[in-house]
């Protein structure tokens, strides 16, 4: 299983989207764009471990959203960098995290 985790790991990094990254991901006009952080399979909970697996796209990139912490696979075409002018809002999400506790 863990050579598995790896190997998913490996094919999910690439030069762009490295795991830290803030991003916008865009779901489409009827759900919009969600912030959150481009999330190593390594870095998933253990609770979340297998359904992460279960769920595996090849050539999406695994994003972890703020507010609730749910995590999904997302293929780069829907992935925008955050910039550093939208650097604010996000800094304000995760202190709203972080004292709401989600």
């Amino acid at each position: 299983m863990t050579a598995y985790i790896g190997r998913i790991d490996e094919e999910t990094r690439t030069n762009r989207l490295k795991p830290g990254a803030k991003v916008w991901a865009n779901f489409g006009e009827q759900t919009g764009q969600w912030p959150g952080l481009v999330w190593a399979i390594g870095h998933c909970r253990k609770d979340d471990l297998a359904d992460v697996i279960l769920t595996y796209k090849p050539g999406r990139h695994l994003v972890k959203f703020y507010g609730e912490h749910s995590l999904s696979w997302v293929s780069e075409r829907q992935i925008t960098m955050v910039s550093s002018d939208e650097s604010y809002l996000i800094r304000k999400l995760e202190m709203w995290g972080k004292r709401h506790k989600q």
